[in-house]
């Protein structure tokens, strides 16, 4: 196409000039048609439709793996735990999990206590050691009526706003509620908030901490707003299952608890709170135990830990029952069944309850660990002012 050069602009005109000396270099070299020939095909090819691939048919699902008997038919009913078996937690094989469930939490390697620890500590206060009665279970459907009747009007938010504690409200009607309808409220619940350091940072956090211990106490459990009704830790671990309340005793197992609610989160959904539902509470009273134990018996727990029973194929409170078939035992519990266990070395530096020191800024301060964070391997700390530090990486703590 002829082009008037006066309407070109400079760069245009280059353009043009340098285009007819490629062509005339390519026509002195006689490659002139085959740039024609290879443009004509790459034209053809471009204009070539893909036959479209055919939809790959969806494959079958798998066949189940396990040979377990227990999976054959429909769960078993539990009803009423008799008191031996009150501290066991179901395998998850049973009911498996549900639509909410959360990956099963490694368990805990801190040792637990020892029986005769736990029988030590109970006996300073025999008043929680009992089973509970009919007369209390009673009492304790009246009780939890008042927590949920006798609520304050637009919950924390306006406690906050009034500078108020919503939980510090919500103690007042369960110490109103114990001596009214009856039910049990050991001393040392009156001793625990003073003998251990700050539970938290704030008024509103010690008494959340506070009323869950005291309800676990009562026979009212750890439960959690997101789990079916009637589901907590020392409550029920399945839905729609009422066996019979347990106490939360001064001797109380609370590594074993702790793993209960481990595999109440693994079922039903995990604790949004990252511990208020239960572990906040054990945690204290784990570290009241230990402070009883250190000033009269000179003792720290030493039983197995939860991870070491797990590992020996060993659940909290019954041993693991042996499959009715030999290819039902896993491979490696066949291979390991006549050998003796071997604990292995714990992950984390610090356990829960140690007193470290953490760096703040440029200085070291005292602190105790009040929760190990185990999927990213960091820590949770109360400093002795109370303030807390979390996800305390390990190059911020040394031993004190």
């Amino acid at each position: 196409m002829a082009t008037a050069t006066g309407n070109l602009s400079a760069y245009e005109q280059e353009r043009e000039r340098n285009v007819a000396a490629n062509k005339a270099h390519l026509a002195a070299l006689g490659l002139g048609d085959a740039v024609k020939a290879f443009k004509a095909c790459r034209t053809q090819a471009e204009g070539v439709r893909k036959r479209p691939r055919a939809p790959a048919e969806p494959k079958p699902p798998p066949a189940p793996s396990s040979r377990s008997s227990r999976s054959r038919g429909p769960p078993p009913e539990l009803g009423d735990l008799p008191p031996e078996l009150d501290g066991r937690t179901l395998e998850e094989e049973e009911d498996g999990p549900g639509a909410f469930a959360e990956k099963l939490k490694r368990p805990s390697n801190a040792p637990r206590l020892t029986e005769e620890q736990m029988a030590k500590l109970d006996a300073l206060e025999q008043v929680s050691c009992a089973a509970v009665t009919e007369a209390e279970l009673a009492a304790l459907e009246l009780a939890r009526d008042d927590l949920s009747t006798q609520k304050t009007a637009g919950g924390w938010q306006a406690h906050t706003k009034k500078g108020t504690s919503l939980w510090g409200e919500k103690r007042q009607i369960l110490h109103m509620a114990a001596p009214k309808h009856g039910l049990r409220w050991p001393s040392w619940l009156g001793k625990i908030e003073s003998a251990l350091p700050p539970m938290g940072t704030t008024p509103a956090a010690r008494d959340q901490t506070m009323y869950a211990i005291e309800r676990a106490a009562c026979g009212l459990g750890l439960d959690y707003r997101a789990w079916p009704e009637g589901v907590g830790v020392l409550l029920s671990n399945r839905e729609g299952a009422s066996p019979r309340p347990r106490l939360l005793t001064l001797g109380s197992d609370t590594e074993a608890l702790r793993r209960e609610g481990q595999r109440l989160e693994h079922r039903f959904g995990r604790d949004a709170g990252n511990g208020w539902a239960y572990n906040h509470a054990l945690n204290k009273l784990r570290l009241y135990q230990e402070k009883v134990l250190k000033e009269l018996w000179d003792e720290s727990p030493t039983a197995p830990s939860v991870r070491e029973l797990e590992d020996r194929g060993v659940m909290m409170g019954v041993a693991v029952e042996e499959a009715d078939d030999e290819e039902d035992v896993p491979l490696s519990r066949r291979q390991n069944r006549d050998k003796a266990p071997t604990p292995a070395p714990p992950p984390y530096a610090y356990r829960e309850g140690e007193r470290v020191e953490v760096r703040v800024g440029d200085e070291w301060r005292t602190a105790r660990v009040d929760n190990v964070n185990e999927d990213d391997e960091t820590y949770d700390v109360i400093l002795q002012d109370g303030d807390e530090e979390e996800g305390v990486t390990t190059d911020r703590l040394r031993a004190l």
